[in-house]
């Protein structure tokens, strides 16, 4: 048993930094692919007689802006994932989300 200098393992000659760094970019790539997975396949609109039940969320198509229907019976708006615009100051726990009715009303 020795120390190792820059935690260079001898046995397979490879640094371990340079390992988690491989290992880094594999996961970030990775994360960059769900990432974009994800935004293209999250609704961006609340077509008629849809409804954004609790815990749900609108996007935008560039991923920066939420409308989520949040579980204390708010809806929100967030940019940038800071709150902007919360629709009422009381909590709900009765709500079970909002419908866009089949004549373009949005109701809660």
């Amino acid at each position: 048993m020795g120390i190792y200098k820059d935690h260079q393992n001898p046995s397979n000659g490879h640094s371990t930094i340079q390992f988690l760094k491989h290992l880094i970019q594999i996961i970030s790539f990775h994360l960059i692919s769900i990432s974009l997975y994800l935004l293209s396949t999250c609704p961006n609109t609340l077509g008629n007689g849809e409804w954004l039940e609790v815990g749900q969320s609108l996007w935008s198509q560039n991923g920066e802006v939420e409308l989520k229907m949040q579980h204390d019976g708010k809806i929100a708006i967030y940019v940038n994932e800071k709150c902007v615009f919360q629709n009422t100051a009381d909590q709900r726990d009765d709500v079970k989300g909002i419908h866009m009715q089949q004549d373009g009303n949005l109701v809660m």
